[in-house]
């Protein structure tokens, strides 16, 4: 009974609608480890490292501002980052639309906003709360230590090139708010690609509002996303809509990621 009205308090918080919106600047690099770390298993494994690594952390950091409100999640990126140009904007909407606006270009394409079951991907995340505060970004935040699995999607019978990892394995640290928690339901795809690794699965235990990976797949690096200022606060006018003027072109398959200078 007690797990039964606990579960409904839980469904009648997630359907409040929230009564402001938060805006939140991230940081994302990719970073010398700061713990020893193993040298991958085999070299098909660091080759699979290196294409993670691009595709989650581009040379240089990655400079995001970020606003979630009941209209969905807007995304502003500092510089290139995956297929978005440096200034370039997602707009993730409740409906699992995605839009990309190229506002050099005033032109913008739709797709759908990426899911780990697309992927194929089906992490295995375990969570142990460490009881460790920290203030970050002036909030309060408790460091939980990450212990991450994440089979790869081989069809069964496949005969797989020898040494090919069946998956993937990392840990690391994770640090959780409470104070911005209901803001997790509306925060779609904030995690840098990271949500392929499972870290989206922690929206039930707080806001992140820091995260360190570490794997052998990193080499000797770890995967760094850090909040840096967050409050809540009126999201701008139209924040969520595709400005007048606007051209809908097809997405791109990938752009040039240029190096931090």
């Amino acid at each position: 009974m007690t797990k039964s009205l606990a579960a409904a308090a839980m469904a009648v918080l997630l359907s409040v609608p929230l009564h402001a919106d938060l805006k939140y600047t991230m940081t994302i690099d990719m970073h010398a480890s700061s713990v020893p770390v193993p040298a991958p298993a085999s070299p098909v494994t660091a080759m699979l490292g290196r294409a993670i690594v691009s595709r989650m952390a581009p040379s240089g950091a990655v400079h995001t501002t970020v606003f979630v409100s009941d209209a969905g999640t807007r995304v502003e990126y500092g510089q290139a980052y995956l297929i978005i140009p440096a200034g370039g904007v997602t707009i993730a909407r409740p409906d699992g639309t995605l839009v990309v606006l190229d506002p050099a270009h005033k032109t913008y394409w739709k797709t759908a906003v990426s899911t780990m079951a697309a992927s194929g991907l089906k992490p295995e995340v375990t969570v142990h709360r460490t009881g460790e505060h920290s203030k970050i970004a002036g909030v309060d935040a408790e460091r939980a230590m990450l212990a991450i699995r994440v089979p790869l999607p081989i069809p069964p019978g496949a005969k797989m090139p020898a040494g090919l990892p069946t998956e993937l394995s990392m840990s690391g640290d994770v640090w959780l708010s409470n104070r911005y928690k209901a803001y997790m339901r509306s925060a779609t795809g904030l995690s840098g690609g990271m949500g392929l690794l499972g870290t989206e699965t922690l929206a039930s235990e707080g806001f992140v509002m820091k995260s360190i990976l570490r794997g052998d797949v990193f080499g000797g690096e770890e995967l760094e996303a850090v909040v840096t200022s967050i409050g809540e606060t009126k999201a701008p006018a139209g924040a969520f809509d595709i400005p007048a003027g606007y051209t809908e072109v097809s997405a791109p398959v990938a752009l040039p990621v240029p190096s931090a200078q």
